[in-house]
């Protein structure tokens, strides 16, 4: 089984595509980093 640890970020409203893309291009070369995901809720 896959365990994530989740940080719930609430953007303003109308900005969520402007966040999502500023996650998707960021390269994070921290030690221990598989790999990052954005999870859509609510």
């Amino acid at each position: 089984m896959t365990a994530y640890n989740v940080v719930r970020f609430r953007t303003k409203p109308g900005k969520e595509k402007a966040f999502v893309d500023a996650h998707e291009k960021v390269a994070l070369n921290a030690k221990g980093f598989r790999k990052g995901a954005l999870i859509k809720t609510g």
